[in-house]
């Protein structure tokens, strides 16, 4: 139904390619994929880079703003369908697959990147059934039912962590590391650590409900250190936002309270210790930044891989783990007035931190795709 698309013969000056990456959904999708689309502008200013989401994501706010192109295509979720919705579901999905075999060829892709959210499926699927060159990107160390499907058709699978090698071909396997945006590293260079001692507290770009109101539960026992303590919260939801504020000048904690953070690089270079979710981009900027943590793993995440993904660093002892149910007020309130008695076990997870590799990820993911282009 679909020839295969023939490559231009001017791939060798880089020039007139399109890229197509098709991420979306959360944060923890968007930003590897706003990383590995700047670096391709760096090392190939001439390049066309697409985005490919949906209209329900986050991809719908931030990367208009950010000033990429986006297209969207509808992809219904299977998530959670039983019965008559699942199957009255999964007979939309040919128009899907047709969505986005007309948009690869409308836009002439030369490569298809797919780093996760609904658009990945069936984006890196009909590329390969195109003849166009492939790549996934695979954050966590436990990797989600859709790449385990999609290693079968990509030619190139880029690894965050390497406990998740074993779910793969190794032939076609590249430990790259996470994709991080370079303006975390600008951001947190060109930022002084606070004066008072400091926590980051975010649940991801969707929030977690369980650290907001540990967080807010924390805050009656921390009252004797509330002079010399600050803390950067951020809630991912307007929902109760004006209640924490009120609960942090109760306290007498200064507090910068906000539903959503632009500029993470600059909380982190503030930030002393670091209380979050587990997803994949958080514990790689926590790794890349040497930034202590409490790490909390969303419980209900698929095959546990927030789990997974904090083991990585508590395994070193560059962080510590609770479980979703431990999350206290009462429980955090001691683990921050342990690290704020004693900088020296900060210190100590920050050296623990540097054992790890320093890897520009975003660079290594496009000079590798740039092979299989060049073909």
């Amino acid at each position: 139904m679909f020839p295969r698309i023939d490559h231009r013969s001017d791939m060798q000056n880089n020039e007139n390619i399109t890229v197509v990456i098709a991420a979306g959904g959360t944060g923890g999708h968007i930003f590897p994929g706003l990383a590995v689309a700047e670096a391709i502008k760096k090392l190939h200013p001439q390049t066309r880079v697409i985005f490919v989401g949906t209209p329900r994501g986050l991809e719908s706010i931030i990367l208009p703003k950010e000033g990429w192109d986006l297209q969207v295509i509808k992809v219904p979720s299977l998530k959670d369908r039983r019965g008559f919705a699942k199957f009255f579901t999964v007979l939309r999905l040919p128009k899907v697959l047709l969505q986005a075999a007309l948009l690869l060829r409308r836009h002439h892709a030369d490569l298809v990147i797919g780093v996760g959210g609904y658009t990945s499926g069936p984006m890196v699927l009909m590329g390969r059934c195109l003849g166009i060159p492939t790549a996934i990107v695979e954050h966590n160390a436990i990797p989600g039912f859709t790449n385990r499907l999609l290693a079968r058709v990509a030619k190139k699978i880029f690894l965050s962590f390497d406990d998740a090698k074993r779910f793969f071909p190794a032939e076609r396997v590249v430990f790259s590391g996470a994709p991080l945006r370079e303006r975390i590293f600008q951001s947190a260079r060109a930022e002084p650590p606070s004066e008072k001692f400091t926590i980051f507290c975010f649940g991801g770009s969707l929030g977690a409900k369980r650290l907001n109101t540990a967080m807010q539960e924390a805050l009656p026992h921390l009252r004797d250190i509330a002079p010399h303590l600050a803390v950067i919260h951020q809630t991912g939801k307007e929902e109760g936002i004006d209640r924490l504020r009120a609960a942090y000048v109760q306290a007498g904690v200064e507090a910068q309270v906000e539903p959503f953070i632009d500029d993470m690089g600059k909380c982190y270079a503030k930030a002393h210790l670091v209380v979050a979710r587990a997803g994949a981009t958080t514990v790689a900027e926590l790794a890349a930044l040497r930034k202590p943590s409490i790490l909390v793993p969303y419980p209900h995440a698929a095959d546990d891989h927030q789990r997974a993904n904090a083991e990585t660093l508590t395994r070193i002892g560059g962080a510590i783990m609770l479980r979703d149910e431990e999350c206290t007020g009462e429980t955090l309130a001691s683990e921050i007035r342990k690290y704020d008695a004693d900088r020296n076990l900060l210190q100590g997870m920050e050296a623990r931190l540097q054992s790890l590799p320093a890897q520009n990820a975003a660079t290594t993911i496009v000079e590798q795709c740039w092979g299989m282009v060049n073909v």
